[in-house]
């Protein structure tokens, strides 16, 4: 029997050396590893430059023989960056990956990342024990359920694992491991600027969710399973004393499906004086239950809207009505209770008119700020499914190493849907609430909340933040655009647009609003592009978007987003497809 040594890797998801996500997920599989007595090592890619020589460095100071790294579908990029640079550092060391990238279809994501060895399926901890005995033990892999592995040149499944009943018996994350108090020290907003300077952690007091939604993939099992109070008080009680935080995110599919449950949690919490935010239902919503919540210090709820017409909610299978949507928000906005949902357009029985029909909704329910956007279908996802045997996605591995881009599930046309999007752009600062008698510098905002009238100073950055919240009121209000920005931005593009050509991908409300206030998006050396056909139908004030083909054919020197968020994915499709752009960048980077 040898000992291995095991390096679990916390990826770098963000833009900013100052900016920092700490992900759950590697923490808990950490900490059960080292409780099992395996020798763990842990590094958090966070607060490291240069990810290459951070790796390079900690492989051969340990004597590392296995990797171990996770993520979800959407970070693919993330992650097979990590796979590719130790792959180049030393082919031996096992690589392993987790999450639910390769959950959700293990054989598709092992042919996508290409280097990884073995793949674990479902929640981590137990399983990567049972892998961690036999790779010690040189035993076949055969034996470890739930785990999928590179033989001969192909991929082995094993039998699944069941879910972990028991979530009290595990550990609580390797906060220590990976840098927590380091993390928690960084400006890190858990939804936009509620938590502002805030010494935030998010912490996960259940595993699954109950119901079914057709967008969404229950990466950690079918099974709804909750930890006590009591265990969940003792992490809170640690993370206190030990951290001094302020703000707990609760990061649940669904937090708490049981009135009761939901009642005690707030009357213990209440005590710490936190803000706090955590996940709802609208069929859940009712007076006593916000009242208590806000009482106990709930700042935040995050609701599930989806769509504006009944046809769409039951084909989604939300299991409930527009109606319920209705009485829970204007409770909430009655009650000075901030929310955040979304609307997204394009189920598979969305036709032009139940589309039309929530952005009616939405205009007439404009104070609301309920964010829009176009609907994805994530592997593992019954629309995921539906899109495959429709045969509208037609490769499964290039979807994924594409970033699992909008397609047309839906009953209306590419140019209807495109039309859609563009209206999805336009309408929230064209008619949602702003702050009056506004003032910033580059990155401070000082305005009056339309609703209360209450003076609110912010600090933000342009363009990474979509909306900021009265502190008095709750009220939700799109960052005006700002005129002296506007000019400082448009002279830093007209300079980049002099040396060579650029190309904006990825563009949303704020952006689209710059847009229009600046001619530099008629310039001939300024193009739009998006790896999404669908979005392609679009029109940027009357600009086609292109396929990122022309970033090959028309010589583009420099990539620019307007939208954080997908940053370094966009990075690293372009650092891989396109290897003669010379930068990519985040337009609020041109922002002194």
């Amino acid at each position: 029997m040898k000992e291995l040594n095991y390096l679990l890797v916390m990826p770098k998801n963000v833009v900013g050396p100052s900016e920092s996500q700490f992900i759950i997920g590697i923490a808990y599989v950490s900490s059960y590893l080292k409780k099992e007595g395996y020798n763990i090592f842990t590094i958090n890619l966070n607060f490291c430059n240069d990810t290459r020589k951070a790796l390079n460095d900690k492989i051969i100071e340990c004597g590392i023989d296995v990797i171990m790294v996770g993520g979800l579908s959407g970070q693919y990029h993330m992650v097979k960056e990590i796979l590719n640079i130790v792959d180049d550092i030393d082919k031996k060391v096992i690589k392993v990956v987790g999450g639910g990238l390769v959950t959700s279809q293990p054989k598709i994501a092992m042919r996508a990342l290409q280097t990884a060895d073995i793949g674990v399926i479902g929640e981590g901890e137990i399983t990567s024990a049972f892998l961690c005995d036999a790779l010690n033990n040189n035993l076949d892999l055969s034996i470890v359920d739930g785990i999928i592995y590179k033989k001969d040149g192909g991929y082995i499944l094993n039998n699944e694992r069941g879910d972990i009943v028991d979530l009290d018996s595990l550990p609580f994350p390797d906060y220590e491991g990976f840098d927590f108090a380091k993390h928690i020290n960084t400006d890190v907003k858990i939804e936009n600027d509620f938590t502002s300077q805030l010494r935030n952690v998010y912490i996960i007091g259940s595993r699954s969710c109950p119901y079914n939604c057709t967008f969404c993939f229950h990466s950690s099992g079918e099974r709804y399973r909750t930890r006590s109070l009591d265990n969940i008080f003792e992490e809170i009680d640690y993370l206190y004393n030990n951290y001094k935080i302020k703000c707990i995110a609760i990061q649940d599919e669904l937090f708490s499906a049981q009135k009761e449950r939901l009642l005690e949690f707030c009357k213990r919490i209440k005590k710490y004086n936190l803000h706090w935010f955590s996940q709802f239902r609208v069929d859940l919503v009712d007076d006593e239950v916000l009242d208590v919540m806000k009482d106990s210090g709930c700042t935040l709820l995050g609701v599930g809207i989806e769509s504006a017409d009944n046809r769409i909610l039951k084909s989604m299978k939300k299991n409930i009505t527009v109606e319920q949507i209705e009485n829970a928000l204007k409770k909430m906005h009655r009650k000075n209770i901030s929310f955040a949902g979304n609307l997204i357009f394009g189920d598979k029985e969305e036709t032009k008119e139940t589309a039309e029909a929530t952005l009616n909704w939405w205009k007439e329910h404009s104070h609301y700020n309920i964010t829009m956007a176009l609907i994805v279908p994530f592997p593992g996802t019954a629309l995921y499914q539906y899109a495959i045997d429709k045969g509208i996605i037609k490769d499964p591995v290039k979807y994924l190493q594409d970033g699992c881009p909008n397609v047309n599930v839906s009953k209306m046309t590419d140019e209807e849907f495109g039309a859609i999007n563009t209206k999805i752009l336009q309408y929230p600062l064209a008619m949602a609430p702003k702050y009056t008698d506004y003032t910033y510098s580059n990155k401070k905002l000082v305005a009056k909340c339309e609703k209360c009238n209450t003076a609110n100073e912010h600090d933000f950055n342009f363009f990474e933040t979509m909306f900021v919240i009265c502190k008095n009121c709750g009220q939700k209000h799109f960052v005006p655009v700002n005129d002296n920005i506007t000019k400082m931005i448009t002279s830093k593009v007209e300079l980049l647009m002099k040396e060579g050509k650029v190309a904006v991908w990825g563009i949303n409300p704020p952006l689209y609003h710059f847009l229009a206030k600046t001619e530099i998006v008629n310039n001939d050396r300024m193009y739009f592009i998006d790896i999404s056909k669908v979005r392609q139908m679009s029109k940027i004030h009357g600009k086609k978007i292109c396929s990122p083909d022309i970033i090959q054919s028309k010589d583009i020197k420099y990539v620019m987003t307007g939208i954080p968020g997908i940053f370094s994915t966009i990075e690293r499709q372009v650092k891989n497809n396109y290897q003669d752009v010379e930068k990519v960048l985040t337009m609020s980077k041109l922002i002194d």
